[in-house]
């Protein structure tokens, strides 16, 4: 209510300007006192120094237009003229939420956030791009720092900070988005006729947080690969830890082409085309075993039995001790492509930062957990009962969403090897057992897997979309081929998508380089399906 009454103080002060209301002074000065309109431009830096309530103060604020280089950027980018405002907000003891809002001059009248990865950390520091994107659509956009500094895979923020393990968790998005709406009236008078997120990975989380605890906040909602069951995944990324504790068991580098070559001699051709692609890697049961040595051996192209064993028990998941599933297992399909594997499975990269720093940091609350000590029969109950609460979006009942009009665009890579992707796809097939079935879900959200992306983006398919992950956009792709302009045309026209499609290029941050292929993206439950034809060619794929 708060900011409803200062959004219509400050509308009501626009139209009341020539008549020198708003602005105090008995009515003989008033009258006499010419009224003068500042620009967009000139109204930026009067922004600085400001409350927008009594705990988000802006800190600056400044015209940025042209060339612009970020604070850590290591090259300049490309922005339409806008202002630039960084604010910080301190709703509680223990909490420095930081945002940095960008509100282009010439603006479509329409609010798009921006997810965080990881940990969140510095004000984006791999997101400068999204926020050029979204700026150069036309939109007034912004992100947060998620309450903390430091790398996105930085846990020193953690032990003996609850408050910030809350911001991240879930405060800081929402502030952010208040603090926002309520600049945006401000600066333009106006405001945003609609609302939308977008964000991938821990900002996938971030949205289905915020659809679920504050489903007035957007009227859209674009889900990449989110990490929505953090505790579910932490639970992963313990049982990988164990997996690979032994150093007979670890798969180097140097192997992954090996098990590459494996996974596509025996799951490519199931679709119809053997083309470097496993369309649907649940429709393939892999054998691990043909990869074993001969005896005596060992070299790049064979597993030890050793090695071979942890494959295996990394393609099952992780289980209790009565063998029940605790969460779905990664998947085969891209293991060399962009490091995928290396840097998500058989590397400690993320496994020790926000896996060991969630069930460590986190729920024990210590620096030095021994991840060997995880057991898989308390442990994710614990996880669930003290930080699920704080960290998931599980809610599966979206049936107020749906009546409240929201729409949703939800899309995962099947080669993702960050996230694993099923756990998207029972997510979604929950939802629609709440709405009535998969009808009545594609009514309001609709799910498209992707073949042979990786985590958000890259990977040996067709992997863009004009999602906000990479920074590729071009204004004259159309809402086929641009699902920000989807998700766009379901808001606000009720046009809702149906097959989206994906290009590769040669470079796949670089839509300038060659197009390789273009495929259609399927809404679940429905598969890419191989028809005959050229394979690079979308008309030679259905979906079925």
């Amino acid at each position: 209510m708060r900011f409803r009454l200062r959004s219509l103080f400050y509308t009501a002060c626009s139209i009341l300007v020539a008549l020198g209301g708003c602005g105090g002074g008995d009515d003989n000065s008033s009258s006499s006192t010419p009224q003068v309109t500042l620009s967009l431009k000139d109204k930026c830096p009067t922004l600085a120094n400001t409350a927008l309530d009594e705990s988000t103060t802006i800190t600056a604020a400044s015209i940025v237009s042209g060339s612009f280089t970020p604070p850590g950027a290591a090259a300049p980018l490309s922005v339409p003229e806008l202002c630039r405002v960084n604010a910080v907000a301190k709703p509680v003891d223990g909490s420095n939420i930081n945002f940095e809002i960008w509100l282009p001059t010439t603006w479509n009248n329409k609010y798009l956030s921006l997810g965080e990865g990881g940990f969140g950390g510095d004000i984006a520091p791999t997101g400068w791009q999204a926020l050029q994107v979204a700026a150069l659509r036309g939109y007034a956009t912004g992100t947060t720092d998620t309450g903390h500094s430091g790398s996105s895979i930085d846990g020193d923020w953690i032990v003996g900070h609850p408050e910030k393990v809350i911001d991240w968790g879930y405060r800081a998005k929402h502030l952010q988005t208040i603090a926002a709406k309520e600049l945006i009236q401000r600066f333009y008078a106006s405001a945003p006729t609609k609302s939308y997120f977008a964000g991938c990975s821990n900002g996938g989380r971030e949205g289905m947080m915020e659809l679920q605890r504050y489903p007035d906040d957007f009227d859209g909602y674009l889900i990449g690969s989110p990490a929505f069951n953090w505790t579910g995944q932490t639970t992963l990324w313990a049982f990988e830890n164990q997996v690979f504790a032994d150093p007979a068991s670890q798969i180097p580098s140097t192997k992954l082409p090996a098990l590459k070559a494996a996974s596509l001699a025996q799951c490519d051709a199931l679709d119809g085309v053997a083309d470097g692609i496993i369309t649907n890697p649940k429709a393939c049961t892999f054998n691990a075993d043909a990869l074993l040595c001969p005896a005596g051996q060992d070299n790049s192209t064979c597993f030890t039995a050793p090695q071979v064993a942890s494959l295996k028990k990394v393609l099952a998941g992780p289980h209790d001790s009565a063998g029940r599933l605790l969460f779905p297992s990664d998947e085969l399909g891209a293991e060399t492509d962009n490091a995928n594997w290396q840097t998500y499975v058989t590397s400690t990269a993320i496994r020790q930062t926000l896996g060991l720093f969630t069930y460590g940091r986190m729920l024990h609350n210590v620096t030095d957990y021994d991840p060997l000590n995880f057991n898989f029969d308390t442990d994710p109950g614990l996880l669930s009962a003290v930080l699920g609460p704080i960290v998931n979006a599980t809610n599966t009942d979206l049936r107020a969403q749906k009546a409240k009009g929201i729409k949703i665009i939800h899309y995962v890579g099947w080669a993702d090897a960050a996230l694993a992707p099923q756990g998207s796809v029972n997510y979604y097939e929950d939802v629609a057992t709440k709405v009535g079935g998969i009808d009545k879900a594609q009514e309001f959200y609709k799910l498209y897997m992707v073949p042979g992306m990786n985590h958000c983006y890259l990977g040996p398919g067709p992997n863009v979309f004009g999602q906000t992950t990479g920074g590729n956009y071009d204004p004259k792709w159309t809402a086929k081929e641009d699902v920000v302009k989807a998700l766009e045309a379901w808001v606000e026209k009720g046009q809702a998508p149906d097959t989206i499609t994906a290009t590769k290029y040669a470079v796949d941050t670089d839509i300038k380089s060659a197009v390789l292929m273009k495929r259609p993206l399927c809404a679940h439950p429905k598969v890419q399906t191989y028809i005959g034809g050229d394979p690079t060619v979308e008309s030679s794929f259905a979906c079925r």
